[in-house]
């Protein structure tokens, strides 16, 4: 987690592409089911072409910044590389939660408020 949160710093990351940023981790959570009904295909396709519209907003958002191309395709790439580390420490934070569920270390009560503060 730490690694992730310096390499957002090094990145200088502007506020609108955090936005962009925070927009695509959010869209990317719910795509990993596999979809059965017409309606979920619908929802699927819906979600993908929202997930596009905001990576061509973050293309934009850094072709603004005034840096050069070859600079703005790295900037692009480094943002989207690091959507992968984002998943996986998101993905710990859910097994630690668990396995405080299944310990009955917390009752589920108490950590649904702490996800929601």
């Amino acid at each position: 987690l730490l690694a992730t949160t310096s390499r957002f710093r090094e990145l200088k990351l502007q506020h609108k592409e955090y936005l962009c940023v925070k927009a695509m981790i959010l869209l990317n959570s719910n795509m990993y089911p596999l979809v059965t009904a017409t309606q979920d295909a619908d929802s699927s396709r819906k979600l993908a072409h929202l997930l596009n519209a905001v990576t061509d907003a973050l293309v934009w958002v850094i072709a603004k910044s005034g840096i050069s191309s070859q600079q703005q395709s790295m900037r692009l790439a480094n943002l989207l590389m690091l959507l992968s580390h984002v998943r996986h420490a998101s993905n710990k934070g859910m097994e630690h939660l668990l396995s405080m569920k299944c310990k009955n270390v917390v009752p589920v009560y108490d950590l649904l408020l702490e996800m929601l503060n």
